[in-house]
């Protein structure tokens, strides 16, 4: 009597089936991040980290208020459009390495690998609150410039360009989680930095603001609602995929 067994896909899909049957279904992001925010709270989640926000906020003041300063007294508002969406970050990065590198210093991070709610999950949470935070900053500054400029246009401009550097940002350093150790995090802000030097450097004075000011605002718009999404789904695969070599206690 001949038996057909099953080929190594055939038991692999079998296996994934059988899994896939009795594990609980993955909530979405939405719910997940908000049953963790509800059992955290804003005290849980900024918990030890105080400090380091308000040194964040300190630090991005102390260098968005001088450079808004000198460009503000340049005759041309449009040469605002480039510094301030390269800049559009800084808030946010300051928030996220101030605290890695408190906790790292503290050795808490080795502590909330192993507790209930986790470092992969306080992260997440953490990535969101910046967000808005830096989304907040933006606002400020892009309301401040156009109204000394007396230019409506102008704050819709910086708002969608600032916005779509912040998100695409944000993006990155989901990326950079995901794949790079964490030791290497302070690495995206100089490659950041770096990246937004070089195309001074290469085009004429005028050529970049010329360029950003012709841009249509429905596709700088397009651009930060992609980049947002880009950032939205990182988030997800982020908070809601496990893998096996991570290091963290998730799941």
């Amino acid at each position: 009597m001949h038996i057909e067994y099953p080929t190594e896909d055939e038991r692999e899909a079998g296996i994934q089936a059988i899994l896939a049957a009795g594990l609980v279904p993955k909530p979405s992001l939405r719910r997940a991040l908000s049953g963790l925010y509800r059992a955290l709270g804003l005290r849980g989640l900024l918990f030890g980290v105080g400090d380091c926000v308000l040194l964040a906020v300190l630090l991005s003041g102390c260098a968005a208020v001088p450079l808004l300063a000198v460009l503000l007294n340049r005759p041309d508002p449009r040469s605002l459009l480039y510094p301030l969406a390269g800049g559009a970050p800084l808030l946010y990065a300051a928030l996220l390495l101030l605290t890695f590198w408190k906790e790292e210093q503290l050795g808490t991070r080795a502590l909330k690998m192993t507790v209930f709610y986790d470092l992969r999950q306080l992260t997440a949470l953490r990535l969101l609150l910046f967000s808005g935070m830096g989304v907040l900053g933006n606002l400020l500054l892009a309301a401040c410039a156009a109204a000394f400029c007396r230019d409506a246009l102008l704050f819709v401009q910086l708002l969608f360009l600032s916005l779509g550097a912040l998100f695409l940002y944000v993006a990155l350093t989901l990326v950079w989680l995901l794949h790079v150790p964490v030791r290497f995090q302070p690495v995206l802000p100089v490659v950041w930095c770096v990246l937004c030097c070089i195309p001074p450097q290469l085009c004429p004075e005028q050529t970049l603001p010329v360029f950003l000011d012709g841009l249509p605002l429905a596709g700088t718009a397009l651009l930060a609602v992609l980049a947002a999404a880009a950032a939205g789904l990182l988030l997800r695969s982020y908070l809601l995929t496990y893998r096996k070599e991570d290091p963290y206690a998730y799941g």
